[in-house]
């Protein structure tokens, strides 16, 4: 792989501390791609496919898009760091399931107190420590079934993700792919999980939670930028995916 194919365009390490009994659900898919590992407690993640328990010293891959639901169980709650990113090369986004390695020692936790603590006084190093840590990792991990990059829809998933707030149909992402509409939808859904339109509506929706909770824009700004016709469609939008308000999304932070 190209080493340009990993320069990232998102990237930060959190220590989060949800209660006992905690359930979050993850119905639009995870925005970035996970690294976590628990310090205390344990968590079980749920996918369509897959159910994965982690416990103190695992280390958890969650990749972006990814449906879940996640529960957290500890006394006094859960202890863990949560490294969320994305490359710009999308098709790496895509590359890897869910699951978890069980380290043989403990590289991976000190890996991740070593970037947490630089990632204030030395945000440089702890890009450096991330990437000695995407090594060590992305060696062990299991690819996906359905390749982002052997699928021939990639074009125009890699176009979706890039150009949300542009207009297209079926039609025209067929044609862009040298496909049959009935042929790609097919094949979209059996890579994405969704339907072109399903698709580009999660993208919005996406774009809008990050926009909410990390800027003080107001939700027409935000409509606008998302390619929504005006903030009551947003907001239609938003309930109907994830039955929040936009006043009620930007109130919480992002939780894997």
């Amino acid at each position: 792989m190209n080493p340009y194919e990993l320069l990232l365009s998102h990237f930060d390490i959190q220590i989060i501390n949800p209660e006992d009994g905690r359930v979050n659900h993850i119905n639009l898919g995870a925005s970035f791609n996970y690294f976590a590992v628990i310090k205390s407690g344990h968590a079980v993640l749920t996918s369509r496919d897959e159910r994965v328990e982690l416990f103190p010293g695992e280390l958890l891959y969650i990749p972006r898009g990814l449906v879940y639901v996640s529960e957290w169980y500890g006394e006094g709650g859960c202890v863990f760091y949560s490294m969320p990113f994305t490359f710009r090369y999308l098709p790496e986004n895509a590359a890897y399931a869910l699951q978890k390695i069980s380290p043989e020692n403990e590289v991976f936790r000190e890996l991740f107190d070593k970037i947490y603590d630089c990632k204030v006084q030395e945000p440089a190093k702890s890009l450096s420590l991330f990437y000695e840590l995407y090594g060590e990792v992305a060696v062990k991990l299991e690819k996906r079934e359905l390749s982002f990059e052997n699928s021939r829809v990639s074009r125009a998933i890699r176009y979706m993700d890039t150009h949300v707030t542009d207009t297209f149909d079926v039609p025209a992402l067929a044609k862009m792919c040298e496909m049959s509409e009935s042929g790609f939808y097919v094949e979209f859904k059996g890579l994405t999980g969704h339907t072109p339109i399903e698709y580009k509506n999660i993208l919005r929706c996406r774009r809008a939670t990050e926009l909410l909770q990390n800027t003080s824009e107001t939700v027409e700004a935000i409509a606008e930028r998302v390619g929504c016709t005006d903030a009551s469609y947003l907001r239609r939008l938003l309930y109907k995916e994830l039955k929040k308000t936009p006043k009620q999304i930007r109130a919480e932070k992002e939780t894997i």
